[in-house]
């Protein structure tokens, strides 16, 4: 059985992952590579010449099975029709679909190809989407306390989804995801509510993705 070809746009710490374990995977290889500055290759794994992509407008000539962006949500924005005319996709930066004309357009481009969106990492995700599917969701607040160089992008803020961003000097070893669920009020004023706290090993400036436990949902 041939290999199905993965295309890698973004190569920060998940990017890398991703292509180390697609090389020791028996099923995958990598079409291409591509990063914003591309002197990271220089240093980085010792990736072949021949897998480096310098535009992304070139990925007609790559024909990947799947592209898997994991940069930043702006490439999305850019490129995201590009990509789902040439190939199925997944997303790694999810947030580009808080744009609502966006995710249209992208809906629009899937009719040959998949969109994929990663949702793993987040636990008591599966549990909140049951709730939403029958109407008992009334409350979600997802907080983030990680180390002040770990916050570059505040693009949080989807409909009805607080967000909050904690910029924590002591978080030197870890960064910290907290999950604030409620659910409808009754007569006596209570209501249900579930609070999650993770924990996660991250240097200052980096996160630590678990990808092998990641949740897909399709968009198609």
């Amino acid at each position: 059985m041939d290999k199905k070809s993965v295309g890698i746009v973004g190569f920060g710490n998940l990017g890398k992952h991703l292509y180390e374990f697609i090389n020791e995977s028996p099923n995958l290889r990598v079409a291409f590579v591509w990063n914003r500055t591309a002197s990271v290759f220089d240093s980085s794994l010792k990736v072949p010449k021949d897998l480096i992509l310098h535009h992304l407008e070139d990925i007609v000539l790559r024909l990947p099975d799947i592209i898997v962006e994991v940069a930043h949500p702006n490439i999305t924005h850019k490129y995201g029709e590009l990509f789902l005319k040439n190939a199925d996709t997944m997303l790694g930066s999810p947030t580009a679909l808080a744009d609502p004309i966006l995710k249209a357009k992208l809906l629009a481009a899937c009719k040959m190809h998949g969109l994929y969106i990663p949702s793993g990492a987040f636990w008591g995700g599966e549990d909140i989407r049951k709730m939403a599917d029958s109407n008992t969701l009334k409350g979600l607040t997802v907080t983030m306390t990680k180390h002040p160089t770990a916050v570059a992008a505040h693009n949080l803020g989807f409909d009805k989804v607080r967000g909050r961003l904690i910029a924590d000097p002591g978080l030197l070893d870890w960064h910290e995801v907290r999950v604030d669920v409620i659910g409808p009020l009754q007569e006596d004023g209570n209501h249900f509510s579930v609070e999650t706290i993770r924990r996660n090993p991250a240097k200052p400036g980096a996160v630590y993705w678990l990808c092998n436990i990641c949740v897909i949902s399709v968009i198609s």
